[in-house]
């Protein structure tokens, strides 16, 4: 009876020592994630730019592909943000918590949920409501 009860013991410790550790696979996250969809208070901005580009007289093209996050293992990003002018470029770090992920660049910090191979960045501020979707290609 002891030998059994010391079985269980050593199978549940090993199973509960196995499910701490597996948290550690979402410790990073790596690759590049590009914008798929920007609400602001319920309106597509990404159309919004779409559409103010192809109006406009300079020739300048938006570019969804140009609005990224590329994670590094390092626990570093880079982040880009750029419109028909050019590259917004910005670095960071990140970290990831369960399926949240906290980025931190130029003494401002923002999280976001991962869901699958998306991060969901929501915003709200000064009655303002922003939703941001990045998708891994």
């Amino acid at each position: 009876m002891k030998r059994t009860l010391a079985i269980i013991f050593i199978l549940l410790f090993s199973i509960f020592g196995l499910a701490a550790c597996s948290g550690g696979k979402n410790a990073t996250l790596t690759g590049k994630y590009t914008i798929v969809s920007w609400e602001v208070d319920g309106q597509d901005w990404l159309a919004f730019f779409e559409s103010m580009s192809a109006m406009a007289d300079e020739g300048g093209e938006f570019n969804r592909e140009a609005m990224y996050f590329d994670f590094q293992s390092d626990g570093k990003f880079l982040m880009n943000m750029s419109d028909e002018t050019g590259e917004l470029p910005q670095e960071g770090t990140y970290t990831v918590d369960g399926n949240t992920v906290k980025l931190t660049a130029a003494g401002e910090e923002l999280s976001g949920i991962i869901d699958g191979n998306k991060i969901i960045i929501e915003q709200k501020e000064a009655g303002t409501v922003s939703k941001m979707v990045f998708e891994k290609k």
